[in-house]
């Protein structure tokens, strides 16, 4: 029952209703305990009570002056670490902060490839250093090859930028989304141990960041070194452009290394596809088609290729800016080449002309040199090569080639040119000029025509582990298969992924279990939280180690990739039967496998074949393992590990909150929004005509509307005209709250003096007298978390009390302020009020019924929005944030970790600096006058991030549909005898944005 708290287990309700620690509030018919010794108690929690009181009185009032005298319009910073220690004490050093704010060009661009050449002087021993990136993620046509088309582009330049750190170091990318589809980023390899969060993984670990929406990746590199990259982890984007590489140095990096190397470079291999990937995977998982991947165009190093624009007839094309990819390697040394396929489905075969090489890494595990001279490559796999430019040859050029293994392709591709390219130049001192081509041969053995690994049985890292014994064993069998409506889908033990973007995994997890898991001695299936034939979640408990045998009955190769770990390759093979659990131990034993097997995140199994995989699940968190062939994962060929510990890692996505701002959630509490807006429409017209005090019915209409949807019944405001004793409650409270918002300790002072926590039982009550509503309410979802605890700690309980009141200042009091502030705004300037009732009357000959959907398309309706959230935010002086332990760079100032840190909105969105006419209500700058605006990131009315608020879709459809209503009926005016000044020169910050009553006359529209 929503708002019936039970009395057994929340503190703060008794059987007789009343508060266990307020006895002095009793109702007239009950009783006072005649026990003695309840008495005696009684008398002593009284007289503790008074001296509180005596003690609270003498101290609010210099506290209060001290607090008011100093200014909430300003960068306020507060220490958060309470230690006794003295002043005098050296604070430790700062943490090393290096950013990386790269020249965003104005134009796009492919992005120069020698930013992929690693600096011979890089710092190995460094302490341990927080890496920002700042990337803005576009949309823009590009010609990687010649051919135009669409592509993501990060900063503006396709590839991404080269992502570079040490162990141990921290890194930080600020993401500002800016295309016109959601996205996620996804670093490849990387433990993420702590931050699962932190995958990029849509619909696992995360929502996509939003068009116009922001988020900030956050986490340390710990126990990892090697070469890795990054891509985008929703859809097929990554192939759309959205990837770049990732190295991180071990600070023993140089004696890893069994060969020593003078230079060390990045070079990246992929196909490229002409058409954007949503086009070609409508074509994919289309019904009657048989798992015929899309076969690529061309490919690319480095993000460039070079084609003849004649061979394109139609499509847009221009070749002059683009051309044969160069490798300039100076002559008689050794180079380190750190290749990776960031491609979606084609595997390379790399071979460098009359060149052997050395393989000493394999994604991100350091291996003793290995002779090769031929490289295969898929997807998502990373090998380190080590090459030596000691080849006389008369024209000192060679050629790199790039083989796309087209035996692979179940399609002909007539456009298609399988083999890229790339020169191998030898720079020295001579003067020659360099040779325009090279005339160098490929090594003379049969090139490879089947999809599969690069045999690396003969690859031994260089640290050498043996894996620990297995406590499990799981068969996973791999294969497409046609079932309901002639769709062909990828599957893992009969289940097909389809996961839900906007409720991923883990958040629906943690939802499921915030009780803690069931204890089991092994890996099992989750089907209480997941529907295995969509969702196939493999659960444990504590560290397990588990073989994996991965059997593939598809004809295709599967390059499969696990997050958050490595694991050891135990066996493949490509016929016969893989051994099973019983048989495993001694086939290991007896072949010695067991010694130092190869260590990676990304195995391929070739087709019709098989492979057995050890992993030590000791990273908690929800983990993808999937196919890195791009189809395949969008066609379902995925699953997830589960790995459970403690209770306590349950808080990775805290806090947990209902999710009110989500479509569905929006489209039933819709009705209720149109429900109250139709009561104060009704009290406005029997007020036409004469003074009508805006403010107070705006906060009447937002309270009802809150009261509602957080509990389940309204305030009643809107229907008796008159204010609820909780409004009072914190009308009178407020200035209160603003004052000591920076002295919370004093809080429990309040409570404890006799008569001030009178309304707050009295609401309490009111909460538990709330009827099951028709449709769930938020305070439900919140009630449900605290019951779900066995033993509530003192804690929860605040949380809970904290959390109610919360839901109505946060959702009501906001709302509230700001249609009354976009009222006055609109009272004092006419004309922009008439052009808004001419959007809004074109927009009611389309639409009879107003929706949040289409009322979110009302271009000057929202910049007039916009504008009142500028010039007038809610709450002034801005929300309190902590920096992360290791501290924050603020331009010119190093803040230390853990302090609290505020930046005042209303000093900041009417600087000069970001707003050009800052204290002037026009709204154009958001729409034809973009000019206006100089720094649009001082504007963030509803914070950014994971902190973000929760409430702001709900907020904007009780602000657009009033307004929009009440515009479509009525014209405005200031009431006469009111001073529009003193409305601006009276606000008040008290937390929240107080502002005096508003008059306003309505009169009919024609």
């Amino acid at each position: 029952m929503t708002g019936e708290l039970d009395a057994e287990r929340v503190p703060w309700v008794r059987q007789d209703g009343c508060d266990p620690d307020s006895n002095w509030y009793l109702g007239e018919d009950q009783e006072k305990p005649s026990d003695p010794f309840h008495e005696s108690e009684s008398r002593g929690a009284w007289l503790q009570r008074l001296l509180l009181s005596v003690l609270c009185i003498f101290t609010l009032f210099a506290l209060a002056a001290v607090t008011l005298s100093q200014s909430f319009i300003s960068l306020v910073v507060h220490d958060h670490d309470h230690s006794t220690a003295p002043h005098e004490t050296a604070a430790p050093p700062s943490p090393t902060i290096v950013q990386h704010n790269e020249d965003t060009p104005s134009v796009a661009q492919l992005r120069d490839p020698n930013e992929y050449i690693l600096s011979p002087s890089w710092d190995f021993d460094a302490h341990p250093t927080v890496r920002e990136y700042f990337w803005t993620i576009t949309t823009e046509t590009l010609n990687p090859d010649g051919i135009y088309r669409p592509m993501f582009l990060i900063n503006n330049q396709f590839p991404g930028p080269m992502v570079e750190c040490n162990e141990e170091d921290t890194i930080v990318v600020h993401i500002i989304n800016q295309a016109p589809n959601a996205t996620a980023i996804h670093f490849h390899g990387m433990f993420q141990n702590g931050t699962n969060i932190m995958d990029g993984t849509v619909g696992i670990t995360q929502c996509p960041i939003a068009p116009n929406s922001n988020f900030t990746y956050r986490f340390n590199v710990k126990g990892q070194h090697g070469t890795y990259w990054y891509h985008a982890h929703h859809s097929a984007q990554a192939s759309d452009g959205l990837l770049g590489p990732m190295v991180v140095h071990s600070r023993q990096e140089q004696k890893l290394q069994g060969l020593d190397y003078a230079t060390d470079r990045v070079v990246m291999v992929q196909d490229h596809y002409h058409n954007l990937t949503s086009e070609l995977l409508m074509g994919y998982l289309a019904p009657d088609q048989e798992n015929d991947e899309p076969v690529p165009d061309n490919a690319l190093i480095n993000g460039r290729g070079v084609r003849d624009c004649s061979e394109f007839p139609g499509w847009p094309c221009d070749a002059t800016n683009v051309s044969t990819p160069n490798i300039d390697l100076d002559a008689g040394k050794r180079h380190r080449l750190r290749i990776i396929n960031v491609g979606a489905f084609a595997e390379f075969q790399i071979q460098f002309d009359e060149h052997p090489f050395y393989i000493i890494e394999v994604d991100g595990t350091d291996v003793n040199p290995e002779p090769f001279h031929r490289l295969n490559i898929l997807p998502a796999q990373r090998y380190s090569v080590v090459m030596e430019t000691n080849v006389t040859s008369s024209n000192s050029a060679f050629w790199m080639r790039a083989r796309m293994v087209t035996h692979c392709f179940k399609r002909e591709n007539d456009r298609l040119q399988p083999e890229l390219r790339a020169i191998i130049r030898y720079t020295s001192t001579d003067t020659e000029p360099p040779v325009a081509q090279p005339t160098s041969k490929e090594w003379s053995e049969a090139i490879e025509v089947i999809c599969r690994d690069l045999n690396t049985t003969a690859l031994r890292p260089v640290e050498p582990i043996s894996p620990p014994p297995a406590d499990d064993f799981v068969v996973l069998r791999a294969n497409f298969e046609i079932r309901d409506w002639r769709l062909a889908r990828g599957f893992f033990n009969d289940s097909t992924w389809h996961g839900n973007a906007t409720h991923p995994s883990l958040h629906r997890y943690l939802d499921a279990h915030v009780k803690g898991p069931v204890e089991r001695g092994a890996i099992s299936v989750n089907e209480q939280v997941f529907d295995r034939e969509k969702e196939l979640v493999l659960e444990t408990v504590g560290i397990r180690t588990i073989d994996i045998s991965i059997n593939n009955f598809d004809d295709g190769a599967h390059p499969f990739h696990l997050h958050g770990h490595k694991f050891f390759v135990l066996l493949q093979g490509n016929s016969g039967y893989p051994p099973n659990s019983t048989e495993l131990p001694k086939y290991l034993e007896e072949h010695n496998l067991l010694e130092n097997p190869l260590r990676r995140d990304t195995i391929t199994v070739e087709g019709y074949a098989w492979a057995i995989i050890r992993v030590v699940l000791d990273n908690p968190g929800m983990w993808a393992f999937h196919c890195h062939n791009t189809w395949h994962a969008e066609s379902g060929m995925d699953l997830r590990k589960s790995l459970s510990t403690a209770q306590k890692r349950y808080t990775l996505c805290t806090p947990i909150t209902p999710h009110v701002s989500k479509a569905p959630a929006l489209r039933d509490y819709e009705t209720r929004v149109v429900q109250y807006a139709e009561l104060l429409l009704y009290q406005i017209e029997k007020m036409e005509g004469q003074p009508f005090n805006a403010k107070l019915w705006f906060h009447y209409y937002t309270f009802d509307v809150m009261g509602d949807l957080a509990f389940g019944q309204s305030f009643g405001m809107l229907k008796d005209g008159m204010k609820h004793y909780y409004m009072k409650l914190g009308d009178e409270n407020m200035l209160l709250i603003g004052a000591f918002t920076r002295l919370i300790w004093l809080f429990p002072l309040f409570k404890a003096i006799p008569g001030v926590n009178h309304t707050h039982i009295k609401f309490q009550r009111w909460l538990r007298e709330q009827n099951e509503p028709p449709v769930s309410d938020v305070f439900s979802w919140i009630l449900e978390d605290y019951e779900s605890n066995e033993q509530p700690s003192k804690q929860d309980f605040l949380n809970l009390h904290g959390d109610a009141h919360l839901i109505v200042v946060a959702g009501s009091d906001t709302t509230a302020v700001t249609i009354t502030s976009l009222f006055y705004e609109l009272s004092q300037r006419l004309d922009i009020c008439s052009q808004l009732q001419k959007e809004i009357d074109e927009y009611k000959k389309e639409y009879i019924k107003s929706d949040y959907a289409s009322l979110s398309h009302l271009k000057l309706l929202q910049a007039c929005i916009d504008e009142t959230l500028r010039l007038h935010p809610v709450v002034p002086s801005g929300l309190q944030r902590m920096t992360p332990p290791e501290g924050l760079q603020i331009g010119d100032t190093f803040v230390p970790g853990d302090t609290i840190v505020q930046v005042p909105s209303y000093t900041l969105q009417r600087d000069e600096r970001a707003f050009l006419r800052p204290n002037e209500f026009l709204p154009e700058r958001w729409t034809s006058q973009p000019d206006l605006i100089k720094d649009a990131s001082a504007f963030a009315p509803f914070s950014m991030g994971r902190n973000s608020c929760v409430g702001k879709q709900l907020g904007l459809m009780e602000i657009r549909y009033i307004t929009t209503e009440i515009l479509s009926r009525y014209n405005i005016q200031f009431a006469p005898g009111n001073d529009p000044k003193a409305y601006l020169e009276n606000k008040m910050d008290v937390f929240t944005l107080a502002v005096l009553d508003l008059n306003l006359v309505f009169t009919r529209r024609n």
